[in-house]
């Protein structure tokens, strides 16, 4: 059975979901994305977006976080794990949270490390997936935060 597939193929199934989802970003405050692999690109994109859009943020590897004392002043960390086990990422929420700095943690697992190690959670169990890469959850995790952009002035996922 090809896993990869299945979930590339349940992506519109997910999408339909988002209208259950309100993320909304305000320019008045300062991000910062973690995340590892797959979940630091969808940070990444989210920088760039916000970046040329008035907002502000930054985005670092959870590693970074964890390793080094260069940490820009955010008021909100979101740190993104589907599994909510990456051991980088649970490690970085907590060195933020401990800093002060207020932590959303995205995953698709319930009672993951990362939702026992931030102050907010958004669990996304319907976008569990069996396959070894992101597919259906990178999907909808930035289409979420896309969403979250001038609260839906950016674009709509959930309406195409």
């Amino acid at each position: 059975m090809n896993y990869t597939l299945d979930e590339i193929k349940r992506i519109p199934n997910l999408l339909n979901k988002l209208k259950d989802f309100d993320f909304p970003f305000s320019k008045e405050k300062e991000y910062l994305f973690v995340g590892c692999g797959s979940s630091y690109n969808i940070g990444f994109i989210m920088k760039e977006i916000m970046n040329k859009n008035g907002y502000k943020a930054k985005v670092l590897t959870g590693g970074h976080v964890m390793l080094f004392d260069d940490i820009p002043d955010s008021d909100v960390a979101i740190l993104i794990t589907r599994t909510g086990e990456s051991t980088e990422t649970v490690l970085a929420a907590k060195k933020l949270k401990q800093k002060g700095m207020k932590t959303i943690g995205i995953t698709s697992s319930k009672n993951s490390s990362i939702t026992q190690q931030c102050e907010e959670n958004i669990t996304l169990d319907f976008a569990e997936e069996k396959s070894v890469v992101m597919t259906g959850s990178f999907v909808f995790i930035l289409a979420m935060l896309l969403n979250g952009i001038e609260k839906n002035g950016y674009y709509n996922y959930s309406e195409k």
